[in-house]
C-alpha cells in the first residue's frame, strides 16, 4: 500500500554544522537527514493525533526538494515543496470512547427522573400551602417559600443536565437556549439556595440570642431581602453562565482543553474568563456561606444551652432567697407573708403563677426544639446536596483529564454529586413538614381537599353542628330552651 501526503509549504531552520533538522507538518513529524551529495531522506517519528500508523516495515522515505541546501550563512531559513511517499503504510482511525457505559446511563436515569418528578410536585405543594395558609406567614416561612421556589425551578430543569451528560454528550440535539439554561438555571439556584440557607441560620441565631431585636424585623423587610437575593443570583450566576456556555463541536483527538468535554459545555473562547469568574464567585457565594453555616449552627446550640443554664441558675437563686426568708425570725409582716407563700410552693402546693411559669417554659422549650430540628434538617440536606457538587467543580477546575481513568472518575463524581443534589431537593419539603406541626396540619388539609375529601375545618364544624342539634333536641325534651348562636 502506498500513501502520498502532500503537506503545505513548510519553513524550517537548520544550523550549518548540523546533519539533521526536525520538521513538523500537519500530517507527520519526521527528521530530515542530508548527506554530502545533497541526498535527503526522512525518518518517521510520529504522526498527528488523528491517525495511528504502523511503522514496522518503514525505515527510510525519500523526499525531493525544489532547491538544494545552502550553507552560505551560519543559520538559514528555507521553504521547500515536497511530496512524501510512505510504503507499506497502514492508517487506522482511533474511535473516541465516552467515559460512561450504557448501564450507567440507565442507572442514572432510573434514579434521577423519579426524583425530578417528586421534587417538582413536593415543592409545588409546599409553595401552594404556604401561599394559601394564613397561619404560615412568619419570617422563616417566607424564606422557606423562596427555598421551595429555587428547588422547584432546579427540579424542573434537572432532566437537561442528565441528557447533557449521557445521550447528548457527543451531540446536543436540543436548542442552544436549552443548553445555556441547563447551566444558567443550575448556577442561579445554587447561589440563591446557599444565600437563603445562610440567611435562615443567621435569623434563627438572632431570634434566639437577641429576640427583642429580631421582633423589629418586619415581613416587608424580609421580602425585600429575598427579592435582592434573586436579583443578585440572576446577575452573578445566570447571566455569566448564559454567556459562557453553549453547544460547541469538540475536537476529540486533539490537544485542545475541551477535547473531552460534553458537546454542551463551556465555550473554549471563555476559558480564561471562566477561571477568573470561578476564583471570584465561588469563595463569595459557596465557600464563605458554607463555612458560616457550619459555624452558626453549633453557635445556636451553645446559646440555647447557656440560656437554659442561666434559667436554672436564676431559679436556684430564687429558691435560696425564699429559703432565707422562710428562716428569718424577724417580726416583719411582709417577710412572714412571703415566707408563707414560698412554703406553699416548696411543699408542692400548686399556685397559679407557678403553673403558668412551667407551662410557659414548656412551650418555650418545645419551640426551641422545633427550631433546632428544622434548622438541622435544612442545613443537613443542604450540605448533603452541595458539598459533593462543589467537590466535583473543584476537581475538574484543578485536574487535567489526561487519560481515560481520570475522565471516568470525573464523570462519576459529577453524576454522584448531581444525584445527591436532586435527593436533597426531594427531602426538603419532607423536612419542612416534619419540623413544623402547623406546616403538617396545613399540608394535610390541602391534600385532603385535592383528593376530594372535606377539609378538616369543615369536618370539625360539622361535628359541632351535629352536637348542637343533639343538644337542642335533648334540651327540648327536658323542657329547657336552647339558643343557638351562629358565628
Amino acid at each position: 500500500m502506498n500513501s502520498v501526503i502532500n503537506p503545505p509549504r513548510e519553513r524550517f531552520d537548520k544550523d550549518r554544522n548540523a546533519d539533521e533538522v526536525s520538521v513538523t507538518t500537519e500530517a507527520a513529524r519526521f527528521v530530515v537527514i542530508e548527506d554530502e551529495s545533497h541526498v535527503t531522506t526522512v525518518e518517521l517519528i510520529t504522526l498527528a493525533h488523528t491517525t495511528d500508523i504502523s511503522t514496522s516495515n518503514i525505515t527510510t522515505m525519500q523526499m525531493t526538494t525544489t532547491l538544494p541546501f545552502s550553507y552560505a550563512a551560519t543559520t538559514y531559513n528555507k521553504t521547500v515543496d515536497y511530496n512524501i511517499t510512505f510504503n507499506n503504510l497502514t492508517t487506522v482511525q482511533t474511535p473516541y470512547e465516552v467515559p460512561f457505559s450504557y448501564a450507567a446511563i440507565i442507572v442514572s436515569a432510573v434514579l434521577l427522573i423519579p426524583m425530578a418528578v417528586f421534587g417538582l410536585l413536593a415543592n409545588l405543594i409546599t409553595l401552594i400551602v404556604i401561599a394559601k395558609s394564613k397561619t404560615l406567614k412568619s419570617l422563616f416561612n417566607h424564606l422557606l417559600f423562596s427555598l421551595c421556589l429555587s428547588d422547584m425551578l432546579s427540579a424542573l430543569f434537572s432532566p437537561l443536565p442528565l441528557y447533557r451528560q449521557t445521550w447528548g454528550f457527543e451531540k446536543w440535539l436540543l436548542t442552544q437556549p436549552l443548553c445555556k439554561c441547563s447551566f444558567a438555571v443550575d448556577g442561579l439556584t445554587t447561589y440563591v439556595t446557599t444565600i437563603h440557607i445562610l440567611l435562615f441560620a443567621t435569623f434563627r441565631l438572632i431570634s434566639i440570642k437577641w429576640p427583642i431585636s429580631f421582633k423589629k424585623v418586619s415581613i416587608r423587610q424580609i421580602r425585600i431581602i429575598i427579592v435582592c437575593v434573586w436579583i443578585l443570583g440572576f446577575a452573578c450566576a445566570f447571566v455569566p453562565y448564559w454567556l459562557m456556555f453553549k453547544g460547541v463541536h469538540r475536537e476529540r483527538n486533539s490537544n485542545n482543553p475541551d477535547a473531552n468535554w460534553s458537546h454542551c459545555s463551556l465555550d473554549p473562547a471563555w476559558i480564561n474568563e471562566f477561571i477568573t469568574y470561578y476564583k471570584i464567585s465561588y469563595p463569595i457565594f459557596i465557600y464563605f456561606p458554607m463555612a458560616s453555616i457550619v459555624i452558626i449552627c453549633p453557635a445556636i446550640g451553645i446559646v440555647i444551652k447557656q440560656r437554659r443554664f442561666k434559667s436554672r441558675t436564676d431559679k436556684l437563686g430564687a429558691k435560696s432567697k425564699w429559703f432565707f426568708l422562710c428562716n428569718d425570725k424577724s417580726p416583719d409582716p411582709d417577710s412572714a407573708l412571703l415566707s408563707h407563700h414560698h412554703t406553699k410552693m416548696t411543699l408542692g402546693i400548686p399556685s397559679q403563677a407557678n403553673t403558668e411559669d412551667k407551662e410557659s417554659e414548656r412551650r418555650l422549650r418545645k419551640k426551641e426544639r422545633n427550631a433546632i430540628l428544622q434548622l438541622a434538617f435544612i442545613t443537613g440536606s443542604f450540605l448533603m446536596g452541595y458539598v459533593p457538587n462543589t467537590a466535583h467543580v473543584v476537581y475538574t477546575t484543578n485536574v487535567a483529564l489526561e487519560n481515560m481513568s481520570l475522565r471516568v472518575l470525573e464523570w462519576n463524581l459529577y453524576m454522584l454529586g448531581y444525584i445527591f443534589l436532586r435527593f436533597s431537593e426531594c427531602l426538603n419539603p419532607i423536612f419542612y413538614n416534619l419540623a413544623s406541626s402547623k406546616m403538617r396540619k396545613e399540608s394535610k388539609k390541602f391534600l385532603k381537599s385535592c383528593f376530594g375529601c372535606k377539609p378538616c375545618q369543615e369536618m370539625d364544624c360539622g361535628g359541632v353542628a351535629s352536637g348542637s342539634s343533639q343538644g337542642q333536641s335533648s334540651g327540648s325534651s327536658n323542657g329547657v330552651r336552647t339558643t343557638n348562636v351562629v358565628l
